[in-house]
């Protein structure tokens, strides 16, 4: 279900066809039910998404032809398409008169977000987007609308604000695993999840007109990796952290812990003393984010001699760093 207002709207099969029924919390009664069968799916994969509501307007994707269509709820009348465009459609979002969806006019692999003023049904709808990357599952709120972006893999969240006519970039991916899903808005609020797996977060980020982006550390990278150190030696870890833009953030203070104390010990500046044999976690956190490494003391090395491998990549909250999370565009939650 979703709710504005007044208004509860949700998807109902019980006809045989995915009817959408419309609530009226006022009157305490449901005060229609739209005759069509909406199709709750993403173009091309399983993955649901809700009708779209405002105090004005319902939305929705008809399974026939794949194309969004709305119901005015004052006249309690289906009025037809958002676009005179044939071409496939999903994800509406509703904000008073004011549409948003994904369009694929520009082939599959091109899906763009488009919007119109159902008010003004003569008016000409507008390309909000033109990257050549996906920009799918848009949102909108007052002048503000929001969508996942794979112009930065894996999945990025972009805005663009109606009252400035201006595209931001809210948080861009780290790598091609590290993906930021499932937008919301309210007002000048932006939240989402990133990730997912099991570890997925909620990130939230306030957007203020006219006001410098505030950086947030988003990942960090911790060198060495996997260093092999004699029993009694020391190696001392340096933490590299980066913001929402890719940009390294100096200053940010880390704390240090190592799984493992009975194999070795780190302090507060990153400097890891070994006690025994064995292996342990090193990890380094700042601002709710993580990066670790994995250190192991050997007796087979003598104080002083020390094995080294290249720099990993760091691990991000709710997000597998291999291969097989990496998601295709069927598949993209």
């Amino acid at each position: 279900p979703i709710v504005r207002g007044n208004y509860i709207a949700w998807y109902d099969n019980s006809s045989g066809s995915t009817n959408i029924v419309l609530y009226d919390i006022a009157a305490g009664d449901v005060k229609d039910v739209i005759n069509c069968d909406a199709k709750t799916t993403i173009p091309y994969g399983s993955t649901g998404f809700k009708p779209a509501l405002s105090e004005k307007y319902v939305a929705w994707v008809e399974e026939d032809d794949g194309r969004v269509y709305y119901y005015d709820i004052e006249a309690e009348d289906p009025v037809g398409p958002v676009s005179t465009s044939m071409a496939t459609q999903a994800w509406p979002s509703l904000y008073g008169s004011i549409i948003v969806w994904e369009d694929y006019r520009h082939g599959g692999v091109n899906p763009d977000i488009y919007m119109a003023d159902l008010d003004n049904p003569s008016a000409e709808e507008t390309q909000i987007t033109s990257d050549t990357g996906e920009q799918v599952s848009p949102v909108i709120s007052g002048s503000i609308i929001a969508w996942e972006d794979k112009r930065v893999p894996a999945r990025s969240i972009f805005m663009y604000d109606l009252s400035v006519r201006e595209e931001l970039s809210v948080v861009e991916s780290a790598d091609n695993y590290d993906e930021h899903l499932y937008p919301a808005v309210s007002g000048n609020t932006i939240v989402w999840q990133r990730g997912s797996g099991t570890n997925s977060n909620i990130y939230i980020f306030a957007y203020e007109p006219g006001a410098p982006v505030e950086p947030v550390a988003m990942s960090i990278g911790v060198d060495p990796s996997t260093p092999t150190i004699a029993v009694n030696d020391t190696v001392t870890f340096e933490a590299t952290v980066r913001n929402q833009f890719g940009d390294q953030m100096t200053g940010v203070e880390i704390a240090w812990t190592s799984d493992n104390e009975t194999v070795g010990t780190v302090d507060d500046t990153g400097l890891f003393t070994a006690h025994a044999e064995g292996t342990a976690d090193v990890t380094a956190t700042a601002g709710g984010v993580s990066g670790s490494a994995t250190v192991t003391e050997s007796s087979l090395l003598l104080p002083g001699a020390r094995r080294r491998s290249p720099q990993r990549q760091a691990a991000y909250p709710g997000v597998r760093q291999s291969p097989s999370t990496q998601k295709s565009r069927s598949d993209r939650f």
